[in-house]
């Protein structure tokens, strides 16, 4: 089976930012966190020839570490170590980039970690040490500090911790947080309850431990799906993949039914659940039988897209993009309306896949509604439309379009989808490519602007600007970030569910 949206959310992190909003902007500080997430030592490398410091970076500088213990690999951590980093800055918890690694279960960057140096005796905020972060991932070695039960615990941090064990499946440690007086409702920064945790992890015997102690039904409901009903305990079943083992999620998602985190399902949920499954890659026999009923006529699906949009720019406006940005696990940063360089490369974060998903199901609809497929042509806005330069921006049904611009580009197209409604509006990708240059331009709604994503061969660029018109003066730009990095043309599939 494919992990197609952590697959995806991985590949999103790679072109985030997590510079803190009292840096200032500085390019090798954006391209070091690009080489971590990336894995691209051969970059990382060139910095640290260079004599780069870390501390040359800015208050994010020494974070850097934190961030490669995390994300990075055991190389650049070797390489931020000799750029400078230190191996023990505690962040504002208190813990190290040692306890970090521990946390996220990065055991080769712990390792690596030790080897440098790093202290084992560190204590944390919450009581937390290397050895008992180590003794939840089930290892040793790790120094012979506090152990779970060394201290009690503060509400925060034994939620904390019932969060982490019930992602990671360790019963020992969900006991241990509750009995410390963790709530086991108690969620996640992006929304996610343990109960979600846990059946993303494929962990029944969790879910079924967290249900006991939750006896009102509708606080179980609750549990089962982050507070803007984005994500769902089911969905997380099915995206978790039981860690490749499908009988997890079976029993999983039985759990989920049998202890009344999950009531019984409606004819849409279970459409919605098969959909689900099916785009992930489950076989059609474990769907029929966790989810049974006919699937509906096959349509192109509408387009995901949750910013929000026809609402004005305005501080409360922000935070809902924020909101969004941090339910999909891209945004950390403070939902405080105001936009910053992180909330900026989120965003470009975000709709970074649009680009393929446009270009995909245009080129979908083009072939089902010139009979260029097997299957019935099928929804409204299907077809090809044959333009001219200067008409690209022509009214489109709704629905998806691939349009083909021909007067004076080699290889110029338009993918777009208009959003059903009654005003008119779409997310739009245009590409041109000869043989010495690739252009392209996503345009989608955003707030009461347009954001706008350009790409060419050595950057991108992203902006928010006012809506304005193919004729009209150009528009006011508000907002710009702009990086270096590779791009290369995007070629549409040759089949799209």
């Amino acid at each position: 089976m494919r992990r197609t949206l952590f697959a995806l959310a991985m590949l999103l992190a790679m072109s985030g930012v997590e510079a803190r909003a009292d840096d200032t902007a500085r390019p090798e500080l954006i391209a070091i966190q690009l080489a971590i997430r990336s894995h691209d030592e051969t970059a990382l490398a060139t910095f640290a020839q260079r004599g780069l410091r870390v501390t040359d970076l800015g208050p994010s500088g020494p974070e850097l570490v934190t961030l490669a213990a995390r994300m990075g690999t055991p190389e650049t951590l070797r390489l931020l170590h000799r750029m400078g980093g230190e191996v023990d800055r505690e962040d504002a918890q208190g813990y190290t980039p040692l306890m970090r690694a521990l946390e996220e279960r990065r055991i080769d960057n712990a390792l690596a970690l030790k080897d440098l140096g790093a202290r084992l005796d560190s204590v944390a905020e919450d009581g937390m040490s290397p050895a008992a972060l180590a003794e939840i991932a089930g290892l040793s070695g790790f120094g012979e500090g506090p152990g779970r039960a060394a201290a009690p615990m503060p509400p925060d941090a034994a939620n904390r911790l019932l969060l982490f064990a019930s992602e990671f499946g360790d019963v020992e440690a969900v006991d241990q947080a509750i009995a410390q007086g963790a709530a086991a409702d108690a969620r996640a920064a992006n929304g996610w309850s343990a109960v979600m945790l846990a059946a993303l992890g494929g962990h029944a015997a969790i879910v079924e431990r967290l249900a006991r102690d939750i006896a009102d039904p509708s606080r179980k409901a609750r549990t089962a799906a982050t507070e803007a009903g984005a994500m769902d305990a089911i969905t997380a079943a099915l995206v978790g993949e039981g860690g490749g083992d499908t009988g997890r999620v079976a029993a999983t998602l039985r759990a989920l039914q049998s202890s009344g985190v999950q009531g019984e399902l409606t004819d849409d949920q279970r459409q919605r659940y098969r959909r689900i499954a099916r785009n992930i890659g489950y076989d059609p026999r474990f769907i029929d039988a966790h989810f049974p009923g006919a699937d509906p006529p096959r349509f192109l699906p509408v387009l995901e897209y949750d910013l929000p949009f026809g609402i004005a720019s305005d501080g409360e406006g922000w935070r809902e993009a924020q909101k969004v940005l941090r339910d999909t696990g891209l945004y950390r940063g403070a939902i405080d309306g105001t936009p910053g360089e992180e909330t900026l490369a989120a965003l470009l974060a975000y709709v970074a896949p649009l680009e393929k998903v446009l270009a995909d199901r245009g080129e979908q609809a083009a072939r089902r509604g010139t009979g260029g497929t097997r299957e019935e042509k099928a929804g409204p806005g299907y077809g090809e439309t044959v333009l001219i330069i200067g008409e690209v921006n022509g009214r489109l049904p709704v629905g998806y379009m691939r349009n083909k611009a021909l007067d004076g580009f080699a290889g110029a197209f338009y993918y777009a989808y208009r959003f059903p409604g009654e005003d008119y509006v779409e997310a739009a990708l245009i590409q041109t490519v000869d043989v010495t240059r690739v252009r392209r331009i996503l345009r989608v709604p955003f707030l009461d602007r347009t954001l706008t994503v350009i790409r060419e061969p050595d950057s991108t660029t992203l902006s928010i600007a006012e809506t304005g018109t193919p004729s009209g003066p150009a528009p006011k730009e508000f907002h710009k970030l702009r990086i270096a990095q590779k791009n290369q043309p995007i070629q549409p599939s040759a089949a799209v569910p």
